[in-house]
């Protein structure tokens, strides 16, 4: 492990979509990355010494001096989310929406029969699920005689859509002073292109300075030691030659020794393309990111975010995470996906383009958005239980009335249409069935609760609100048959 200074945080925000080539090839499908990854981040500060007669490019570029980890995704308490650690593993089939996941790191797997390998998405220190939005594009090279498009000219890609925020870290050796520190800064901070065709339409990005998050740290004194690797580790032997056996010396635990049974490893290998010199560096193999590696004989030590020596551009690792720490790993509900920053595009199509997108049903939304509404009036039914000293709870809608929202969901044309029919008219629900009055609370009512869970459901913009309506309703009558049954 390299003693160094504390790394600067930075935040990358996407003005337009940023393409990341997952793959060098050019057949098949193209498919993008849901990171930034280092050597793009490293490629940045390289234009800028290489442009700096002053900077010396061999001890910074080459010489691993300078350390960025990959840029991740920034979740929204303000925390980066981590690659998934392959330890985790869940139920075959239920990786993406498992809330409680099973770390073979510490749990014998003896006795667990069909788990999987949880291996897409990201990860806040906490537990805290976190996706990134992509996108696929369709494109086709013009022909310049005639300004229309070529033949046998379609090509597409796949891109990080704009809008998202990611955070990442970047490191000095103890060579690098404050002020050239302060150099390399600047070279980074502003307005930014990232990525394939930012000549064109893609890459835009602006890089800002971010304070450093707060990553749990635990001193530990146990024997057995956890690394959960953030980046890509690149660990070379004494000649040179690729070592995908870490020892215990490489994270700053002399003595400690590997254990191969309760670590989880994945190899990647790649060729890094160098833009100055318009060719490929030489392969280079490593450990991949989101590798879990468990050590025995650590002895006592302070976790945290961690350097390993090894190379250009990988080696960030976190030692000892907390969240790793037992055989049981709860996860927060899948997010949607990362920080969106929320600036509506300039001009009358920009306005206009947002309006449309947000009129856009998302599926993934509207079973967020129904869970909450059906959450929100069976906490008024748990209310008026224990306000039925004073007022008479079983008299609360029942299935039947539930199943009335729904039909008149189902019939309205829209939301406007609903209010009318359950609300306003004469022979309306709200308006003739005495159990929308029953009081769930003093000064509150079944019909002052569906108001405003109604209410509130407009107010998130919802592009099918009557949809979520009728899937709520349908949900709380079952619920409500389910307690009138067990009641019986």
């Amino acid at each position: 492990m390299s003693a160094s200074p504390a790394p600067l945080w930075f935040r990358i925000d996407l003005v337009d979509d940023v393409i990341l080539s997952a793959k060098a090839s050019t057949s098949g499908d193209h498919e993008t990355l849901d990171r930034i990854p280092a050597t793009t981040l490293m490629g940045l500060v390289a234009a800028g010494v290489y442009a700096d007669p002053a900077l010396d490019p061999w001890p910074l570029v080459h010489g691993g001096a300078v350390r960025p980890t990959d840029a991740f995704p920034l979740a929204p308490d303000g925390t980066p989310a981590f690659p998934m650690p392959r330890c985790l593993h869940a139920a075959k089939g239920k990786t993406g929406e498992a809330a409680n996941a099973v770390n073979l790191s510490v749990a014998d797997k003896a006795g667990v029969a069909d788990l999987q390998q949880m291996r897409q998405g990201f990860l806040t220190p906490a537990g805290g699920r976190v996706s990134v939005r992509t996108r696929a594009l369709l494109k086709t090279a013009l022909d310049r005689r005639t300004g229309k498009a070529a033949d046998s000219q379609l090509f597409g890609y796949e891109a990080i859509r704009a809008g998202q925020s990611f955070v990442f870290a970047l490191g000095f050796a103890d060579s690098v002073s404050p002020e050239l520190r302060s150099r390399i800064e600047a070279l980074l901070v502003g307005m930014r292109r990232l990525g394939r065709s930012r000549r064109a339409e893609f890459g835009r990005v602006t890089i800002s300075r971010y304070e450093t998050p707060t990553i749990p740290i635990a001193p530990m004194a146990n024997e057995e030691a956890r690394i959960w690797l953030l980046t890509d580790l690149r660990l070379l032997d004494e000649a040179g030659f690729p070592r995908l056996r870490p020892e215990g010396a490489d994270f700053g635990l002399p003595g400690a020794r590997l254990v191969p049974d309760r670590s989880f490893v994945h190899v990647r290998r790649y060729a890094p393309f160098i833009a100055r010199f318009n060719a490929r560096d030489g392969e280079r193999v490593s450990l991949g990111a989101g590798s879990v590696l468990t050590f025995t004989g650590a002895g006592p030590r302070t976790g945290g975010l961690v350097y390993a020596a090894g190379g250009l551009a990988a080696g960030w690792a976190y030692l000892d995470p907390p969240l790793l720490a037992t055989g049981a790993a709860t996860l927060s509900r899948p997010k949607i996906d990362a920080v969106v920053i929320g600036a509506e595009p300039p001009g009358l199509l920009g306005a206009w383009t947002s309006r449309r997108l947000a009129r856009i049903d998302d599926p993934i939304k509207r079973q967020e958005w129904t869970r909450a509404f059906v959450t929100r009036m069976m906490k008024a039914y748990d209310s008026a239980s224990a306000y039925a000293a004073t007022e008479n709870a079983s008299a609360a809608p029942t299935r039947t009335q539930w199943a009335e929202v729904m039909n008149t969901a189902e019939r309205a044309g829209d939301i406007a249409g609903f209010r009318k029919r359950f609300f306003e008219e004469r022979t309306s629900p709200l308006q003739t069935d005495k159990a929308w009055g029953v009081a769930t609370a003093p000064g509150a009512t079944f019909a002052s609760e569906f108001t405003a869970a109604l209410a509130e459901l407009e107010a998130k913009g919802a592009a099918a609100p009557l949809k979520i309506l009728s899937a709520a309703a349908k949900d709380i009558a079952v619920k409500i048959g389910r307690r009138t049954t067990n009641a019986g």
